[in-house]
Formats: structure tokens, sequence, C-alpha cells
């Protein structure tokens, strides 16, 4: 097993609301949240499924899987003939019933992965985009120390600082390549292990989730969702700036650096954010004075002072603190 470190720092900001309008369903009712992690969706969640899809060879053209059917393996023995003899076979840790609503999923040998068993519009991920993944789930430290299930059917590492997914990618040799997220930002990648290992499953998506979100949602790109509209496709993201505080020059120039579509509020639209995060007490903003994008002439600028709602000119060199906005 060799260990590299991969330096992909992927930031994502979620929230529960955010991920509750992220979700997709596979063929069994089982539900899943979902992430963006560069140009893809992943399913934020391990996978339950059980019951083999028919397979897309051409645009059109399905076959059958080579198993219609998972059988849920609990005896180690079982577990060890089922892997020798290339049969597609899963297992729940410690053969304990899933929580329900719970994030952890079957564990599956490699001979599943072959059997389609990916909600529509998702597949098992290659190798290199398993990567991506991992990288996330070692930089975020999510949803690590599951346990895995040897070839012999022992469950081991419940409680690790590792969690290990499959690949589909298969070696030369017959074995395949997994790979696993560290707590402590690491990753640990595979030359290839046996196919009767059972890992877990994080099935992607090529194509984007529309994120539908509601007032209150954090937003993928940083931020409190603020205006809604299109049905949650559209609207307008409010963000603090804490723990600094600008100059008005400062503020206009920070901006600008920031890109990506933020700006300063204007002065209608900044009394109405402090109303809001004052009614709301959401935690990163203060009561004091935020500069919105209004200048008086050359010496003075609009404030608004969130305690109140009360707004005047106050000199461009005072330090205030600064909330940017952004359409989406």
């Amino acid at each position: 097993m060799k260990t590299l470190i991969y330096g992909i720092v992927i930031m994502l900001f979620l929230s529960v609301n955010v991920l509750q309008a992220q979700q997709i369903k596979d063929r069994e009712g089982n539900v899943y949240s979902t992430i963006e992690i560069g140009d893809k969706t992943w399913m934020a969640e391990d996978l339950r499924m059980t019951t083999p899809q028919p397979i897309e060879t051409q645009p059109g053209v399905l076959r059958d899987p080579i198993q219609t059917s998972l059988n849920k393996i609990e005896d180690a023995d079982t577990w060890e003939i089922a892997g020798k003899k290339g049969l597609a076979v899963y297992a729940s840790y410690n053969n304990k019933l899933l929580e329900k609503g719970g994030k952890n999923g079957y564990l599956y040998n490699w001979y599943a992965v072959d059997c389609n068993i990916c909600p529509s519009g998702y597949r098992i991920p290659t190798a290199d985009e398993l990567k991506e993944l991992i990288a996330f789930q070692a930089k975020a430290k999510k949803n690590v120390g599951d346990g895995i299930r040897k070839e012999n059917g022992e469950f081991v590492n419940l409680g690790s600082s590792q969690k290990t997914y499959w690949s589909k990618t298969g070696t030369s040799d017959g074995n395949a390549l997994n790979g696993c997220a560290f707590t402590n930002n690491g990753i640990s990648w595979s030359d290839g292990v046996g196919k009767g290992f059972g890992y877990y499953i994080r099935c992607v998506s090529d194509t984007k989730e529309a994120f539908n979100y509601r007032i209150g949602d954090i937003h993928r790109d940083g931020g409190i969702v603020f205006e809604v509209s299109d049905g949650g496709k559209h609207g307008l993201v409010v963000k603090p700036l804490i723990n600094e505080q600008f100059s008005f020059d400062e503020a206009v120039a920070k901006v600008k650096a920031l890109g990506n579509g933020w700006k300063l509020p204007s002065l209608s639209l900044l009394k109405k954010i402090g109303e809001y995060a004052m009614e709301n007490e959401l935690a990163d903003f203060t009561d004091s004075y935020y500069w919105s994008s209004v200048r008086h002439n050359e010496e003075f600028a609009k404030y608004v002072r969130f305690s109140d709602g009360y707004s005047a000119n106050g000199p461009v060199t005072n330090k205030f603190n600064l909330c940017i906005v952004k359409s989406f």
C-alpha cells in the first residue's frame, strides 16, 4: 500500500437544508444527498442499493447484468467462498441493520462494482475520479472510520481514522484499486487488492445537479441565501467577511480582488440584510457598522448600523465591517 498526500483542497459549504434540497433516489427507494466536487456530482452518502440495473452497452441498447440480484452474506466462510467464485455480494458491518437515515451504507465486494448498482444517471468512479472524492473526505474529515470486511469475511477497522471505497478500475493481475481517506488529511492508494474485500461505494454523475435553494440555506460558494427565485435555482447570497474591518477604499479593493461576481450591497439592500441578520440572530453578523456600495463624495460614503438600521455618510477612512453579495 502506497501512501501519498495530494495537494487538493476543495472548499464546500454545506448545510442540512442544502443537502435535503439535493437528493436522488435509487430504484429501491433509498434516498441520498449529493454534493459537487469539481465538475461532477457525487453521492454524499454510501450506496445502499442491492438490485442491479440493466446495463447500456451502447446508446439505446441494454443488457441484463451478470447477476440479477446480490446476496447479503453474514457468514464469514460464505463471504470468502463467494469472493473466490467471483460472485457479487454485500454485507453490513458486523451484520447490523443499517441506521435509518444514516450516512453509512453496505460493504460490497468488487464483483458488485460490475453489476450496475448505482442510481440512474450515476456510476462507479474510476480510480482518478475517486482520488478527488477521498481528497475531499480527507480534508473535510468526513465519514471516516466505518470499517471494512476482509476476504476471509472478518470485519475490521471500525473506529479507525480511515474510510475505504472501491473504484471500478481493475489491475492486470486480477486485483482492483481502492482508495482510503484519513482524518489526518492523508490519502492511501493501493496498487491493487483482492476483489473479495468488502468496501464502501460512492457513485458519481457527470452532470451537475441543479441546486434548489431556500432562504437561509448556506450557498455552495459560501454565504447565506437571502433571496430566491425560479424555485430556488436563482437568487441572491450574502456573505459577511468576519474578523476584519475595512476603510471604504479597502472594502472596494477587497471586493474587486475577490471577483467571482461578489460586490458591495446597495444602501437599501444593506438595510434589509441588517434587519434580517438581527432578527434571525445570524452568528457571523454583528450589530455594528457596515459599508454600502454608495460613495457620497471623495471624503464620505454611506454606511448602515445593523443594530437599528440607522444610515448616514461616514468618513471613508473609518474602519467598518463588510458584507458582500452576489447573484446566482
